[in-house]
């Protein structure tokens, strides 16, 4: 096989293996927000206004955040190439849905959702 066929199968292979994964964790990502308000309303001590307050920031920092993140995140991929760091990114965001799970109080859900943010930028990376 030419050299030329394979790095074209290479290529191939490589995007397919990051669209694929790139799908799951934007599924993953959105699929959560769909159970947001109900944990954030679970674990809420406040009363209805403060606790739907508490949410719509809740539910806007990580994109808010993603904002800021990306462009970070673009200047280190460019200075260190994009696979590790798109698989530290992933790694990043299973760790915090799952302290997410662990999250008792509205300001830890709140300052999660702003790290969770910041290091989604990250996932434009597969992009």
């Amino acid at each position: 096989m030419p050299e030329a066929a394979v790095t074209r199968q290479a290529h191939r292979r490589d995007f397919v293996v990051v669209s694929t994964t790139q799908f799951f964790l934007a599924f993953a990502l959105n699929f959560m927000l769909v159970f947001l308000p109900f944990y954030v309303h679970r674990i809420s001590t406040l009363e209805e206004a403060a606790t739907l307050r508490w949410l719509g920031l809740i539910m806007g920092a990580a994109p808010a955040m993603a904002t800021f993140g990306s462009t970070f995140w673009g200047r280190l991929t460019d200075r260190f190439g994009p696979k590790g760091l798109f698989e530290r990114g992933m790694l990043s965001h299973a760790v915090l849905v799952i302290l997410m799970g662990f999250a008792t109080d509205l300001r830890l859900l709140f300052a999660i959702r702003v790290v969770q943010g910041f290091f989604g930028g990250i996932s434009t990376i597969g992009l």
